[in-house]
C-alpha cells in the first residue's frame, strides 16, 4: 500500500510541476506501470531529452500498443532525432495495426 501512495504522490506532483525527477520516481515506485513510463517519455521529449524519451516510449508501446498519445509522441521523437525513415516505417506499422484492430484505436 505504501508503494502505491508514493507512486500516486510522485505522479500528481509530476503532473502539476512537469519535474522530470517526479516522473522518474513514479516509474521507480511502480515499475510495471506503462502509463507512468508513457508520462516520463512524453516529459523527456518535452524537455528535449529525445533519446531517453525514445527508450521509454518504445517500452510503453510494447506494453500498451494502442496508446495514442505515446504513439504520437514516439513518432515525433523519431522524426526529431532524424530517423525519418524509421518514423515512416513506424507510421506504416501503426496504420496496419489500426486496420487490423479498428476497435482499439
Amino acid at each position: 500500500m505504501r508503494i502505491i501512495n508514493y507512486w500516486q504522490l510522485h505522479t500528481q506532483i509530476a503532473d502539476h510541476t512537469d519535474d522530470l525527477h517526479h516522473y522518474y520516481e513514479a516509474v521507480k515506485y511502480l515499475l510495471d506501470s506503462a502509463t507512468s513510463k508513457a508520462a516520463l517519455g512524453c516529459a523527456l521529449a518535452r524537455g528535449g531529452h529525445l533519446h531517453a524519451a525514445r527508450e521509454y516510449l518504445q517500452i510503453t508501446l510494447a506494453e500498451m500498443p494502442f496508446d495514442q498519445q505515446a504513439t504520437r509522441a514516439y513518432y515525433q521523437v523519431l522524426h526529431d532525432v532524424g530517423t525519418r525513415i524509421e518514423a515512416r516505417c513506424f507510421a506504416k506499422e501503426r496504420k496496419a495495426l489500426q486496420a487490423a484492430h479498428p476497435e482499439q484505436l
